[in-house]
């Protein structure tokens, strides 16, 4: 039984938006404390409030999974041994996309989720064309381009001619300029969307809603990384809704980060990490573990073991005036070449450079011609050819999703808006070998 309703006092009103926006669709309540004039349509059903926007959203996807399951999957058998490096969570997954045209495979980092689905890949390819007598058509999406290449990167040579790799804004023709979207057709036999937490309901309506009945898709994603921007959390609603078959990958493959990834767990069982204070963190300290600057040009390198986050953009300890601080300090010393690392801050399709994307920019003091290096790129860009781009030796804990580092230092200034444990866990699981947290 719902009830729609047109006020709502301001504190709970905050309440409901900070739940929304921190990874639900609704807030727990009680209809009897449902008070004030503010005119905000909210729906009450089953003792969950509802901004009435994610409401219409939840029941449209429930409608669509419903509608996914009218139709019978087409049966693929296995015609290949599966991969004997695969472990028993992993080879129940490979072998759960044959039964299904729908799966959700939920793991942390570390867990062998990138390593399954490149496993996958072949062995759908070959048992497809021996069933079918045709290639499958494949689409590997993400909602972030800098996840899209992370997921290129790791396709062998061969499979990468045949499986097309696209963020979901392309593949569902998304613009600011056009609304609503065009309509789409995704007619493809298997589609792999990675990082679906970060999917917010009405993209993923959207992507229900344009895939072909019969379109086999696998969502990947840890439930416990940041929520998406715009509030919702479809990926964790379709986990705990049980109507999707769910392939769980447990603990870490990776043996150097998994005492991290436990206390990283921790988190979510009320547990509170070791924290320094805030003012102890000092950047003279770190300095030494950035590129350092030379006389002789230096060869290109992108591999970055340290990186700070930060909870906060703006502020002394945000990552745009850490990072500032950090570039004037070593542009100081002595030498006149400096790598300095810098992030893509909007897309740009022509110059194939994305949101998210980390390069470096080989800075000369003496004025010659600047250059930006980015690694999927062979050439280098004059720097004022860059679209908007930041330096980047701080970024901020929602830039980190989806990169690793060996190390990185985590700042916690404080804020109006409560830290989300999804947050801290990210900044956490960025390590890959240590973390201090500072807050």
């Amino acid at each position: 039984m719902s009830s729609k309703w047109n006020s709502l006092s301001r504190p709970l009103l905050e309440s409901v938006i900070r739940k929304t926006t921190s990874g639900a669709y609704g807030m727990a309540s009680h209809e009897d404390i449902l008070l004030g004039d503010n005119p905000f349509g909210f729906i009450l059903e089953n003792g969950t409030i509802y901004l009435e926007r994610f409401y219409k959203q939840q029941k449209q996807l429930e409608l669509l999974i419903d509608q996914r399951f009218s139709v019978e999957p087409s049966m693929v058998p296995i015609y290949l041994e599966i991969d004997d490096r695969l472990n028993f969570g992993q080879k129940q997954a490979l072998k759960a996309i044959f039964e299904t045209h729908t799966l959700l495979i939920q793991g942390g980092p570390g867990s062998g989720k990138t390593f399954t689905i490149s496993r996958l890949i072949p062995l759908f390819l070959f048992s497809f064309e021996k069933e079918m007598l045709r290639k499958p058509r494949i689409l590997l999406a993400s909602q972030t381009a800098k996840a899209v290449h992370h997921l290129a990167k790791q396709l062998p040579p061969d499979l990468a001619e045949v499986v097309q790799v696209e963020t979901l804004h392309k593949v569902l023709r998304l613009s600011k300029e056009i609304k609503p979207p065009f309509p789409t057709l995704i007619d493809q036999d298997l589609v792999i969307v990675d990082e679906s937490s970060m999917i917010d309901g009405e993209m993923m309506n959207l992507f229900l809603s344009s895939l072909k009945p019969t379109t086999r898709v696998i969502f990947v994603g840890d439930p416990q990384q940041l929520p998406p921007i715009e509030g919702g959390a479809p990926f964790k609603w379709m986990l705990a809704s049980k109507k999707i078959k769910t392939c769980f990958l447990e603990g870490s493959q990776r043996a150097e980060n998994r005492n991290l990834i436990d206390e990283a767990n921790a988190l979510f069982r009320g547990e509170k990490p070791k924290t320094l204070p805030l003012d102890s963190f000092k950047i003279e300290d770190v300095l030494p573990r950035f590129f350092q600057p030379q006389q002789e040009k230096p060869e290109i390198s992108f591999l970055i073991k340290y990186k700070i986050l930060s909870s906060m953009r703006i502020g002394p300890y945000g990552s745009s005036e850490l990072s500032n601080r950090i570039f004037n300090l070593l542009k100081e010393q002595k030498g006149r070449y400096l790598l300095v690392p810098i992030m893509i801050t909007q897309n740009s399709d022509p110059m194939q450079l994305y949101n998210g994307q980390e390069g470096v920019h080989l800075f000369d003091k003496k004025g010659a011609k600047q250059l930006a290096y980015f690694p999927h790129l062979l050439d280098p860009i004059p720097l004022p050819l860059l679209p908007p781009y930041e330096i980047s030796y701080t970024i901020s804990i929602h830039k980190s999703q989806g990169s690793e580092y060996e190390e990185v230092d985590i700042l916690l200034p404080s804020s109006k808006e409560p830290l989300l444990t999804e947050h801290l866990y990210t900044a956490m699981t960025r390590a890959k070998k240590a973390f201090c947290l500072f807050g």
